[in-house]
């Protein structure tokens, strides 16, 4: 993933060319580049589009894209999103 590399806009670029806009996949694309810039708001916001829009092998991409989403990991919506337990204070 060109994000990971740190060339942010070249991923921006290829998903904005990618058929399957509203598809729950590409969302969660989105949502992982915005992780990674570090756009709290936006991240959530799209991962949980992408979720009730429905992600093919959810589990399998969950695994995948913890890393990319390290930066929310602590955000109770994040935990909630994904099924993972409160952080204790």
């Amino acid at each position: 993933m060109a994000a990971r590399r740190g060339d942010t806009a070249l991923a921006v670029r290829r998903l904005a060319a990618a058929p399957g806009a509203t598809d729950g996949e590409f969302l969660l694309y989105q949502a992982r580049i915005a992780a990674l810039l570090g756009e709290r708001e936006e991240a959530i916001t799209k991962l949980s589009t992408a979720l009730r829009r429905g992600v093919y092998d959810f589990h399998w991409m969950q695994h995948e894209s913890r890393f990319d989403f390290a930066a929310i990991a602590s955000d109770p919506r994040y935990r909630r999103l994904m099924g993972l337990p409160a952080v204790s204070p």
